[in-house]
């Protein structure tokens, strides 16, 4: 209660003075693709733009005719781990924060990192390289939370500890079931 949908951060509660800002733990080009498939999921080719079609020649996937996915590109390998991938990620919405973000008193950024087995000692060197990023900030990230799919790592930057929040598998069901429901059922006017 209290949290509203707004734009750097994506949510906040003005009377606790409280934003989180969410993002997913990849790198830029994954996400550039990704939001490509996001605003041309189920279009046919004739409806996507040359310029896309050409960035992503080979690697666009094609299903009855509509675009269904962007492949990896053949031959590269991805060697981060998905807490590398979170510092890339902490690093890019701390520049943002302290450029133009509306700042509260606690300033979150939860991440989704894709990946259920994070061992505690990448959690360890997830916070002491967060610490690192942070140390000559103006601003900085309070809380970090780490979405490792089935549990929820909560780190608390002022103190370099964190919690584990396990999720029960029925738990996560209702979650993205309860989440298609609200991002189909609701107009998101502020982002």
């Amino acid at each position: 209660d209290g949290y509203k949908k707004g734009e750097s951060p994506d949510w906040y509660n003005s009377d606790d003075s409280v934003g989180i800002e969410v993002t997913q733990a990849i790198m830029q080009e994954d996400g550039e693709a990704q939001s490509v498939v996001n605003q041309y999921l189920g279009r046919q080719k004739a409806e996507i733009p040359e310029d896309i079609l050409r960035r992503y020649e080979g690697r666009t996937y094609f299903y009855n005719d509509r675009l269904w996915a962007i492949m990896p590109e053949a031959g590269k390998e991805e060697n981060l781990t998905a807490c590398e991938k979170a510092l890339y990620r902490l690093g890019k919405k701390l520049e943002r924060l302290n450029t133009n973000y509306t700042e509260f008193n606690t300033n979150a950024l939860y991440l989704y990192l894709h990946e259920s087995s994070i061992a505690n000692e990448e959690v360890t060197g997830f916070i002491r390289s967060a610490e690192e990023k942070q140390k000559d900030c103006a601003r900085k990230f309070d809380t970090v939370f780490l979405n490792c799919v089935n549990a929820l790592r909560v780190v608390d930057m002022k103190n370099g500890r964190w919690e584990t929040v396990h999720i029960p598998q029925d738990a996560l069901v209702f979650m993205r079931s309860r989440t298609e429901q609200m991002r189909h059922g609701m107009e998101w006017q502020d982002g």
